[in-house]
């Protein structure tokens, strides 16, 4: 695992809120850092701090309690540790915090508070602070105390390391190094050993117990096993036999339950026909009745005739009647007339050949009169008929004669489309290749959008690096600037002291003020002076020489001027020293700045290096795709060979176009087929009109 950040408030001698960005370039590119200072400073707060924030507990106070809490700090009314961590399963923050009633340094403490989230989005994963505990084991991948001996050694814990046991080093060099999947394949590999062992002893077992066969016990069972597969054989015969005879069986049974079923129809037949049977006596008299039919009607006919006849018979009665009553006088006239009869009938005598054949030849015209209109009229009907099929010839010739030339155009539509009938059976795989093609030109749009975000990071990336190294060559140039003027400023200071320190020359003013200081209180002691002799002892200082009893004093205008020089050295040197600390402090500065530019170009190179990495996974991912959608174009053309189709540009409007080929196709192929029906129809009533007609 590794720390990100750290958040501490009021604990121990850290009073108030302390932040520690463990991702800040001066951690990741120094690589390796320390936590130094004096005593009480607050370096071993900031490891229990980490403890605190994970585990609620420390190395060195153990697990606070609401009894009792010595980290936090003195006077206060809470305190709190703040951790962001990341594991093999990912980012998370971990917190854990006390606080006094009303946060009152006097206050009462109260419950503690454990809580871990998830680092990017903040979503809690568990508040609970019994539960929290184990969920911190579970993304870290330890507890507490492997944790104090791996990741972090408290003052005083690199000691119990050494002073421990064999096999508490060992489990604590196998949870810092790793190596403990090599235990672990050791205890497989005992185990593996242990139970093939036991196979093994378990096998010997068995094949102990079995006892070796003499040559006669093995030709004994030879035979017994010849013996065997003779009778094998015989009974596999037998079984097929029986097999054979079941079939038979079964086809003797089959046929008794047909025969069961005609009789049962049979049955049901008669029974049927005995219940029909007074119907049946009904229908021959229907029948019976319907052959009088005729005579029923002639009678019919015959006796509206004689109703007919009898009327006229009443009606000819009363006419006789009356013609009775015109008779007498119609007798004289006939007999008038008689004679005149007898002599027209002379005449007549002597005409009735001619009138005989006269009749004869009026009847022969009635007759051929008649048959001929009749004859005129059944060739009328005849016409009509005849008239009426051919236009219903003609009419059917019209339809045949459309619906043929609509066959033939179906028929050369056919004709002309017929690779559409492979359609009919590889269109569905068809379509599973198109949507499979579909699929790859999608994924290889999709990556030709990450490939041109990979290059603008990419060229970002090289932007960011090149402005970097520019900054960064800037900066080098001004820390070469700084230190030539930093050199320059400290050559001449050296020059100035000529080897000397400052301090030196101070003290040489100093010395040079005292020793004016001096000259001037022997000159005030002028009297005291010329009293003195040599040989005689000083009252003042006991000495028996006096080099200025004789009134050889230095003169005070050579010390105020050797003042004056050594002061304006002085001021200079400071002048140097002050411009030169100037100058460091710039350098310093500019120090840092180059540092973080390189961290910089440390970074932007790795940001170049990952994108350009991720460019070459998407130019590769595209060159796969592109021969992925190569093969599969190459397999769908040929497959669409019969099709002629040599374009897969717009994969979904070919598969609309290939789906509605399809449908005229299957269309066309219906139309034909109902078109064969129609005009063998129309044959058919035209053969049967033709023979009419």
């Amino acid at each position: 695992m590794k720390i990100i950040e750290l958040r501490l408030r009021n604990l121990n001698s850290l009073y108030g809120d302390w932040y520690i960005d463990f991702s800040h370039s001066e951690f990741t590119t120094n690589g390796i850092f320390a936590l130094t200072g004096p005593t009480g400073a607050g370096k071993s707060t900031i490891l229990d701090a980490i403890c605190l924030a994970l585990y609620g507990q420390t190395p060195r106070l153990g697990r606070i309690t609401k009894s009792g809490n010595h980290i936090m700090s003195r006077n206060t009314g809470d305190c709190m540790a703040e951790v962001v961590f990341e594991s093999q399963a990912g980012r998370f923050r971990c917190k854990w915090e006390q606080r006094r009633a009303r946060k009152k340094p006097d206050g009462n403490l109260q419950d503690q508070e454990h809580e871990i989230s998830e680092a990017d989005s903040g979503k809690p994963i568990e508040t609970a602070r019994s539960k929290t505990l184990a969920v911190v084991i579970e993304k870290t991948g330890m507890d507490f105390d492997r944790f104090t001996r791996s990741i972090l050694l408290a003052q005083g814990g690199f000691d119990t390391f050494l002073k421990a046991g064999i096999e508490e080093k060992s489990k604590i060099l196998e949870q810092v190094t790793g190596i403990g999947i090599y235990t672990e394949i050791s205890l497989l590999v005992h185990e593996r050993n242990r139970k093939e062992a036991e196979h093994l002893r378990r096998l010997q077992d068995q094949l102990s117990e079995v006892a070796m066969l003499n040559a006669e016990q093995e030709a004994e069972l030879r035979n017994t096993l010849a013996a065997s597969q003779t009778q094998e054989e015989t009974l596999t015969k037998q079984r097929e036999a029986t097999a054979q005879s079941q079939v038979w069986l079964a086809g003797i049974a089959q046929l008794y339950t047909e025969i069961k079923q005609i009789d049962e129809a049979v049955e049901a037949n008669q029974q049927a026909l005995v219940a029909f049977q007074p119907n049946r006596e009904k229908l021959q008299r229907a029948e019976q009745a319907a052959s009088l039919d005729g005579p029923y009607a002639t009678l019919k006919t015959t006796r509206q005739q004689q109703e007919y006849d009898q009327t006229e018979l009443q009606k000819n009665q009363t006419k006789l009647t009356q013609l009775v009553d015109e008779l007498e006088p119609l007798k004289s006239a006939w007999q008038q007339s008689k004679g005149d009869t007898q002599q027209t009938k002379a005449v007549l005598k002597e005409q009735e050949p001619l009138w005989q054949k006269v009749r004869s030849l009026d009847q022969a015209i009635s007759d051929l009169n008649s048959a001929l209109g009749e004859q005129l009229e059944a060739q009328s009907e005849l016409s009509e008929g005849i008239q009426t099929n051919k236009d219903a010839i003609r009419n059917l010739q019209v339809k045949r004669k459309a619906a043929s030339g609509s066959l033939d155009e179906t028929q050369a539509y056919l004709t002309a489309h017929e690779q559409d009938q492979w359609l009919v059976e590889n269109l569905a795989g068809l379509e599973s290749r198109l949507d499979q093609l579909q699929q790859l030109h999608t994924q290889q749009t999709n990556k030709q959008n990450q490939i041109l975000n990979a290059e603008a990071a990419l060229k970002a990336a090289q932007d960011t690096l090149t402005k970097a190294e520019q900054e960064t060559e800037i900066k080098q140039k001004a820390i070469d600037g700084c230190l030539a003027a930093v050199a320059d400023t400290q050559q001449q200071l050296d020059d100035l002291l000529a080897g000397s320190l400052l301090r030196e020359y101070r003290t040489q003013r100093d010395n040079l003020i005292k020793e004016k200081s001096y000259l001037e209180k022997i000159a005030s002691l002028e009297q005291h002076r010329a009293q003195l002799q040599d040989g005689q002892e000083c009252p003042l200082c006991g000495a028996t020489e006096h080099p200025f009893a004789q009134g050889n004093l230095p003169a005070a205008n050579d010390i105020d001027q050797q003042i004056d020089q050594v002061s304006q050295l002085i001021g200079n040197a400071e002048a140097l020293q002050e411009l030169l600390a100037d100058q460091q402090a710039h350098l310093q500065t500019e120090q840092t700045a180059h540092t973080e530019s390189t961290a910089k170009v440390v970074a932007a190179d790795s940001q170049k290096t990952a994108s350009a990495n991720q460019l070459d996974q998407y130019q590769q991912d595209d060159r796969d795709i592109t021969e992925n959608i190569d093969s599969q174009t190459e397999t769908l053309l040929a497959a669409m060979k019969p099709l002629g189709l040599d374009d897969l540009t717009q994969p979904e409007q070919l598969l609309l176009d290939l789906r509605q080929r399809l449908k005229q196709w299957q269309a066309a192929q219906t139309k034909q087929s109902d078109l064969d029906k129609k005009i063998a129809g129309f044959d058919s009533d035209i053969k049967s009109l033709e023979a009419t007609a």
